[in-house]
């Protein structure tokens, strides 16, 4: 993955992903994960289990982070979930969580 183009969507720039770092998680909830600061692949890794993510703490205005859940088991991305402070809350397109399967890259954008 690393030195490849991803294409945005909607005619923007595209992105050339320049380092991949791991992102360690738990089982179950992760309410508020701390991501690197600027743009990034991120490889999900460390559940056991199922495992979802509530929130993201910090992600500055204008940043996408990729990440790609390396590990065997489903993600879910909470909509909107309650526990996270109202600015590191992840709103889905969908208005509903989400549900990413193993191997597969979610791009987040604030």
């Amino acid at each position: 993955m690393i030195g490849q183009t991803f294409a945005k969507a909607g005619g923007a720039s595209d992105y050339i992903v320049q380092q991949e770092t791991s992102l360690a998680l738990t089982n179950g909830l992760n309410a508020a994960v701390t991501l690197p600061s600027g743009p990034g692949f991120l490889r999900i890794t460390g559940p056991t289990a199922a495992f979802s993510i509530g929130g993201f703490s910090p992600m500055g205005g204008g940043t996408t982070a990729f990440l790609c859940n390396a590990t065997a088991y489903p993600l879910t991305v909470l909509h909107e979930y309650g526990g996270a402070s109202a600015n590191n809350r992840i709103v889905t397109p969908s208005n509903g969580s989400v549900i990413v399967q193993p191997g597969v890259i979610v791009a987040f954008t604030r």
